[in-house]
Parts: structure tokens; C-alpha cells; sequence
């Protein structure tokens, strides 16, 4: 049986929870955060520096587990790439050190919870599916989005990836207590993070924050994860909007297939997307074959 979330208008708390130290101050006490692999540490120092691609390849390919995962996730479908990668050293000719490293990152998360088993929706790999399914939705909303100048296909894809996260991190924290509170949340009219709010004065999106801020991705991309369930902000759309809907849009679509996608576009304010209505249809089209096609991968 999967977990699911309703979803309901942002109100109270959680419309006016903000991305601040506080909150992670709150996450790094009483969340278990993974520690910083070694390799992901050395990784961002060779990628802030002057490193080959030959280095980063050999420093990946130490961790045999690492390299493998990176590859399955480079040879996905979410990268079309015209042909297989057989070593970590075409995947960086492929792709670039810069998207190598968040591949790497997403390998090394995927790694630290491989042993904890949970139910649907809160193990690391449902929630990793369901990260790269809402990156290959957050792209294509993107390109009808005015996003700021500083804000690029990478990090969109990031966002994305990593939005949930912190939903593992709860899970492995508190277990059935968590577990329990995704079930009855729903049952009582509340949101998911409107009830991680009640119960630990944060929600899973500062958890993501505070993870993707240690493992070296960047504050843009912490502040991000941290408000993409915030209130939208009619007429000054940000990233976190784009996550937010993003991910609205896989949920619908799960339970209600391209019906729950029309919805979705349909209650956005308009200015939103630079779509005409009439042009609504085929694009959620597009969005259903899109998120079809990684699903059944």
C-alpha cells in the first residue's frame, strides 16, 4: 500500500514557515543526518579546484558501489544519452564533472540508507524514484516559468532529486512514529508537512535542506528544498514553486493519471506558465508521457 499525501491549500504555520537557521538548527538536533561520505568530501574539494576528469574518475571508482550506482543512474533514461557509459571516465567525458558530482552525491545518499527497509514512499528508493520522476517534470514546467538568471537546468534537476530526502531521514529517525504520522495526517484534513510542523516544529523539506547543505550542493539549493512547500507568491515565482508544483503533479498523476495533471495546471494562477489554456491539454499530455515512460522504465 503506498503513503500518500493530501493535498490541501497552504494555510497558518505552514504557509508562513520560512527557510531559517532555526529550523535547521531544530533538524541537525533532533534528526539522525547521515554523516559526509569521504568521498563526496574529496569530490567537492577536486571540484572546486582544478582536478581532471581523470582524477574524479579514479577517486569514484575506489567505491565500487558508488561507481556502479552512478552508472545505473547516468545510463537511466532521465539523461537520453545516445550511448551506454561503461566507466565512471566516459561518464564524466558524457555528462561533465559538475552533473557527475550530483550523480555521485545522489549514489553516495542512496548508499548510506541502502540497509534501512521501510514502507513505500519512505525508503530511499521510492524516494529517489520519485525524485527523478519530479526532475524530468520540474524541467519541462521550467522552460514556461521566468525563473531567475541564476537558475539553470542543473539545479532544477537537483531540487528535484533531492527534494524529498528528508522524508528518509525522518523515517529512519522515528520509524513507525513517523510512519504513522504520514497515515493519519490525511484522515485528519492536514497536510503531511503541516503535521511535521505540529510535531517537530520542522518539516521534511528543512531535513532535505540541511542534508544537501552538508553534503556540499549549495546554499541556493538548501533554501530551496526548504521552501518548496511554502505559499506561492503570485507574480514572483521562484524555484521552490516550480518544485512545489512539480511535485504536486506526480501525486496527481498517480492516483488520477492525466486527469489529476489538468487539475493541477489548471488551478495555477495564470501567469504562471507562459502556456495559452488551450495549449494546457497536450502539454499535460507531454508531462503524463514523460513521468509513463520513467515509471515503467
Amino acid at each position: 500500500m503506498s503513503i500518500t499525501t493530501k493535498r490541501v491549500p497552504l494555510v497558518g504555520r505552514e504557509a508562513n514557515h520560512k527557510f531559517n537557521a532555526e529550523a535547521l538548527e531544530r533538524v541537525a538536533r533532533d534528526v539522525e543526518i547521515p554523516p559526509v561520505p569521504s568521498v563526496v568530501l574529496e569530490l567537492n574539494e577536486m571540484l572546486q579546484g582544478s582536478a581532471s576528469i581523470g582524477e574524479i574518475a579514479k577517486l569514484l571508482e575506489r567505491d565500487a558501489f558508488v561507481s556502479g550506482l552512478c552508472l545505473k543512474l547516468i545510463n537511466s533514461v532521465r539523461y537520453g544519452l545516445r550511448a551506454h557509459c561503461d566507466s565512471i571516465l566516459h561518464a564524466a567525458s558524457m555528462l561533465g564533472v559538475r552533473k557527475l558530482g550530483i550523480v555521485a552525491s545522489e549514489a553516495c545518499l542512496l548508499k548510506s540508507y541502502a540497509d534501512l527497509s521501510g514502507p513505500p514512499d519512505v525508503n530511499v528508493f521510492d524516494v529517489q524514484k520519485h525524485g527523478v520522476v519530479t526532475a524530468i517534470v520540474a524541467r519541462q514546467l521550467a522552460m514556461h516559468v521566468r525563473l531567475p538568471a541564476n537558475v539553470d537546468d542543473s539545479m532544477v534537476a537537483t531540487c528535484a532529486l533531492f527534494h524529498d530526502v528528508g522524508r528518509v531521514a525522518l523515517y529512519a529517525t522515528f520509524h513507525d512514529r513517523y510512519v504513522e504520522l504520514t497515515y493519519t495526517s490525511p484522515l485528519a484534513g492536514a497536510s503531511l508537512v503541516s503535521a511535521e510542523i505540529d510535531n517537530y516544529g520542522f518539516h521534511h523539506g528543512d531535513v532535505s535542506a540541511l542534508i544537501v547543505e552538508r553534503w556540499g550542493l549549495g546554499p541556493r539549493v538548501s533554501q530551496t528544498l526548504s521552501e518548496h512547500h511554502k505559499e506561492m507568491n503570485t507574480g514572483d515565482f521562484t524555484l521552490a514553486d516550480v518544485i512545489n508544483v512539480a511535485d504536486d503533479i506526480v501525486h496527481r498523476y498517480k492516483s488520477y493519471g492525466i486527469s489529476g495533471i489538468m487539475n493541477t495546471l489548471l488551478n495555477l494562477p495564470p501567469e504562471f506558465l507562459s502556456i495559452a489554456r488551450e495549449d494546457l491539454p497536450p502539454f499535460a499530455q507531454s508531462l503524463a508521457s514523460a513521468i509513463f515512460k520513467e515509471c515503467t522504465q
